[in-house]
């Protein structure tokens, strides 16, 4: 047990700030009675720590860049930190910028100017039993601006405690691509095939002046468990892997890790649902890489800017949205550009590198995806586009309606379009991604009736009066869809998969209704004061009996009662398969006649 003993001066109330933050299970409060005054006497017990790692040993940072929270031994001859924790498995991620001193701060070394090129830094992690690993992700800065850069390359030696004799075997090594166009901290995410080992030694080798880093998580199984268990350096990495209901496709297969850490730009722009170009933004709590090796760079000779997309309603700024075309081999390909403006401030920049991260990793057959990006004159993604044969899902509904459907047809088409949106949003669900702004505006349909979830129905002049000035926080002015959304995305600024439901229980009116306005009867405020009312009541028509239940189970009051999409999609796709088996039967039946 340590004590450390405060004295309040001039008997002021005072706040004593526990730098590093210290966590406990219980906390025991004694008060000893003194001749003139009192003393308290607080007992913290903490909790079991069940990471796996055991210490870390490595060369101390520089100065104003060390590990302070460090609990080891340290020789200060040397300056090495050794069997003890610190900010290295804190899982905590600092901000891009490592002399901002109101967030965490950075761990770094400067690089020797009598060294020689290859000149690294070396860690070892030990933990407390044989482990089989399938990977590390290391925090890393590169705040290229004062030449900071991520590591030129990492060799990973994998250590056992009944063999230290190592050979190429027990080896990996990741090159890391230099990059002086991004200068934002990011996540470096490297496939150790499975490796196993009790200790992991980390050489990181300079790319520039300083290497810093402020986190490192590991990713691996409990040699001799009978289950997996994702022990850590930090933060947990579970997995998840989607293969579109097609083991064999490699196409929309992917490994995507569901880790609960948050990398945000800012608190004020978490309020708002509208991206840096103006567009919706997906939501999530997960922890993106963004790997300049693994994502297509597109040289600026090949994209063709067409026309520049206004968005007279826009709040945020910082970048804008082009259409444009893609030269591939002899064609060309109707794309999307989207653009940060040469002036856009670091929070923009920050919040649209977390979109090309988010966008890059999506791979569905009924979500837009993304090509590629270009850094020339300024960074933009490249998304898929629609040509002159697709049009919105709102705008066909209108287009439709006008030739009055049948109830069955009107009934068949919900099922038919509904199962592909609801199939595009479990894919999202089971990321923990949020789509935030679910409705027919966002859904192209192509010339084969073929689903596509976009987000960029914000920026169209067509759909502005869908979206309304709303104050939320702290008197932040915000747009949101609010004949859409869920009571709590504006009562509480909570966005979930479960607020997604709800919106797309309300598009599932829309396309039953033909497109029609929800709420159409009420105006802008009687809508918001009935969402902090939690009153919702839309009517549902009545051919579409069976389906009434699941509309109303999507607005429930309380967003764990509302089905996940995963259930959506599955009575959906039921319902599907048995429309299917009736129009075959009644083919059948027509050619006996």
């Amino acid at each position: 047990t340590i004590w450390r003993s405060y004295r309040l001066l001039n008997n002021k109330q005072e706040n004593i700030q526990l730098d590093p933050p210290i966590i406990v299970k219980y906390i025991r409060l004694n008060i000893k009675q003194m001749k003139i005054n009192s003393c308290f006497q607080l007992e913290f017990f903490g909790c079991i720590f069940t990471d796996g790692v055991v210490s870390y040993s490595m060369l101390q940072g520089s100065n104003q860049l060390e590990d302070d929270t460090y609990d080891g031994q340290y020789n200060i001859k040397h300056r090495y930190l050794y069997d003890g924790l610190g900010q290295l498995s804190d899982g905590q991620t600092g901000p891009d910028d490592h002399e901002d001193l109101h967030s965490f701060q950075w761990v770094g070394w400067r690089k020797p100017r009598s060294t020689k090129h290859n000149h690294s830094i070396e860690i070892l992690f030990k933990f407390d039993t044989l482990r089989n690993f399938s990977r590390i992700t290391i925090h890393a800065n590169n705040y290229y601006l004062k030449k900071i850069y991520v590591f030129r390359s990492v060799i990973i030696e994998f250590i056992n405690n009944n063999n230290n004799n190592n050979n190429s075997s027990t080896l990996i090594k990741y090159n890391h691509q230099h990059d002086d166009q991004f200068e934002m901290a990011r996540p470096i995410m490297i496939d150790l095939k499975y490796h196993i080992a009790s200790q992991l030694k980390i050489h990181l080798y300079f790319d520039g002046n300083w290497i810093l880093i402020i986190s490192t998580t590991s990713s691996e199984i409990d040699i001799g468990s009978s289950h997996h268990r994702y022990a850590t350096i930090g933060s947990s990495h579970p997995y998840l892997i989607y293969t579109n209901g097609n083991i064999s496709s490699p196409h929309h297969s992917k490994l995507m890790s569901t880790t609960s850490l948050l990398r945000s730009p800012s608190r004020s722009l978490q309020y708002h649902i509208e991206g840096v170009c103006g567009n919706s933004s997906y939501g999530t709590q997960r922890l993106f890489n963004f790997d300049l090796n693994q994502n297509q760079f597109i040289p600026s000779h090949k994209i063709n800017i067409k026309r520049q997309i206004d968005n007279r309603h826009q709040i945020l700024g910082g970048g804008e949205i082009c259409q444009g075309e893609l030269q591939v081999n002899q064609s060309l390909i109707p794309i999307t550009i989207r653009r940060l403006l040469p002036n856009a401030s670091v929070q923009s920049k920050i919040s649209f590198f977390n979109e090309i991260s988010l966008l890059s990793s999506l791979c569905h057959p009924n979500i837009i995806h993304a090509y590629g990006f270009c850094s020339e004159p300024s960074i933009s993604l490249l998304i898929e586009s629609c040509d002159k044969s697709t049009i919105d899902l709102y705008q066909y509904l209108q287009n439709y309606k006008q030739e009055q459907p049948m109830e069955t047809i009107l009934y068949t088409t919900t099922v038919f379009f509904a199962s592909q949106v609801s199939s595009a949003l479990a894919y999202l669900e089971s990321l923990h991604i949020y789509h935030r702004d679910i409705a027919t505006r966002n859904c192209l349909v192509s010339i084969d009736l073929h689903i596509k979830l976009h987000d960029l129905a914000m920026c169209n002049e067509i759909y502005a009066d869908d979206y309304v000035l709303v104050t939320v926080g702290n008197d932040i002015k915000t747009r949101r869809p609010i004949r859409w959304c869920a009571w709590e995305t504006i009562c509480l600024n909570r966005f979930t998969s479960k607020s997604d439901v709800f919106s797309f229980g309300v598009l599932l009116w829309e396309i039953l209704t033909m497109a029609e306005r929800p709420h159409s009867l009420f105006d802008d405020e009687q809508v918001l004061f009935n969402l902090r009312n939690s009153n919702h009541c839309l009517i549902i028509p009545s051919y579409a009996d069976d389906l009434i239940d699941l509309i109303l189970s999507c607005w429930n009051k309380c967003d764990y009662d509302r089905p996940s999409f995963y259930q959506l999609n599955d009575f959906l796709s039921q319902k599907q398969q048995q429309q299917q088996l009736l129009t075959m039967k009644s083919d059948n039946y027509q050619q006996i006649d």
